[in-house]
């Protein structure tokens, strides 16, 4: 289900991209709030250590409507076919100002957190961006974090958190220590946080 870096957006079948390519422009506008009338956004989360970084998988499902009213905005020079440029430097777009609306904390200090890959599209109107944040040089012991999903304020919906398990042996254990549903972790309305503790032995 969940992609990877360098995992390209290819589908079983032209019918099922074609579909696929509107998805994202629902959110084109994200950083003007909402538009009108709002679609609410499932959301899958996943968060890993791995390798000296931090992984984020971020998946997000749109209802048709939606992806169907946006279509148009992905086809720049209005001649009703999207080309593979317009599609790449859509998805590009939509993953970096994704990447702009997270806020990550590791011990009380904010860390960069950007794209890594392309986007993974797949038959449930769903897309899965990958991002990951350098954390090297880690001391021995546990780290609290949180992570700020500030899209999350301009488009709400259902919030799913899955294992968080890494690889294991010798590599820092990252587990969730709070979830979306928790009181208290909003620092705005509608604003999910995620707190979680990373323990390096």
């Amino acid at each position: 289900m969940w992609g990877h870096p360098g995992v390209s957006a290819t589908t079983d079948s032209a019918a099922l991209l074609a579909c696929l390519l509107g998805f994202m422009l629902a959110f084109i506008r994200m950083g003007r709030g909402h538009e009108s009338p709002v679609d609410h956004v499932g959301r899958t989360v996943r968060l890993w250590y791995e390798g000296g970084k931090l992984h984020l998988a971020y998946r997000i499902e749109v209802t048709e409507r939606a992806a169907m009213m946006q279509l148009h905005r992905m086809d720049r020079d209005g001649d009703a076919v999207i080309e593979e440029g317009e599609r790449a430097d859509y998805f590009r777009a939509v993953g970096q100002e994704l990447a702009e609306r997270f806020v990550l904390e590791l011990d009380g200090k904010p860390l960069g957190i950007r794209p890594a890959g392309e986007v993974k599209l797949d038959a449930a109107l769903g897309q899965t961006y990958i991002f990951e944040a350098d954390m090297d040089d880690l001391a021995t012991g546990r780290h609290a974090g949180v992570l700020t999903d500030g899209f999350s304020r301009s488009y709400p919906g259902p919030y799913r958190v899955e294992s968080s398990a890494g690889p294991g042996g010798r590599d820092a254990r990252l587990q969730i220590t709070q979830g979306p549903g928790v009181m208290g972790l909003q620092r705005h309305p509608g604003e999910v946080q995620l707190r979680f503790e990373l323990v390096v032995p």
